[in-house]
Order: C-alpha cells, then structure tokens, then sequence
C-alpha cells in the first residue's frame, strides 16, 4: 500500500480525558485548523498517524494504562515523521530534560487556555 503524503497543517490528538481532547479538538477546528482524529491510546494514535499523515501531534504525557507520552512521541516521530508538542500538569525538571533529550517542538502545561493552545500548534505548523 502506498503511503499517503503528509497532511500539511494538521494535527492529531493524543489525549486520554474526553472532555480536554474535545475541548483542543472545538478550539482547533474554530481556528481552521483540521483535526485528523483523536486518540486516547497509543495503539489508537499509531492507526491515525498511519492513514491520516497529520503533520503534528499534541499528546498527553501521561496516557490510561500507564503509557508514556513521551515515548509515543518518540515513535511517532521516528515511523511516521510526526514533530510533537506534549502536554501535562506536570512540568518536573526530569520531565523537561526528557522531553528536550527526544527534540519536543514544545510543551504545554495543563490547564492552557485557548489562545496558548492556538499560538503553540500554528508556531509548530509553520516552522
């Protein structure tokens, strides 16, 4: 099967709270910024990056079933060439260190308003 090109200015939503993913995914399609789909699973997130080709990923650094966000950047970006901007409650030194060590394009810290979501994903697709 042939692989599809890179959709250039979407994204793909990693994020296990409904009500967080829903809310990125209603700010995002209100700016025209296409959402490819929403994941709440890594298995979910390498299906979507797969067949929809986004050209970025915002994911959650701390998945259900205790997966790690930051390694499913890692993946994404290495199989499929997906840049990754994370996000958490938590911004620890070891937190930060990790996500610079894999090249993160950013990092978001929960609860963000609309505007920071916005201005980080359009500074990522441009750039």
């Amino acid at each position: 099967m042939a692989e599809t090109a890179q959709e250039p200015r979407s994204v793909l939503i990693v994020e296990n709270e409904f009500l967080v993913a829903e809310f990125m995914k209603q700010v995002l399609e209100d700016e025209d910024i296409p959402v490819v789909g929403v994941a709440a699973t890594p298995e979910e997130a390498f299906d979507l990056a797969g067949s929809s080709r986004p050209a970025l990923a915002l994911l959650d650094i701390r998945l259900s079933g205790g997966s790690d966000g930051i390694e499913l950047g890692r993946a994404l970006r290495q199989q499929h060439g997906l840049r990754a901007v994370f996000l958490s409650g938590a911004a620890d030194p070891g937190t930060m260190a990790r996500l610079e060590e894999i090249g993160a394009f950013g990092f978001l810290q929960k609860p963000f308003g609309p505007d920071q979501l916005v201005e980080i994903v359009r500074r990522a697709l441009e750039t």
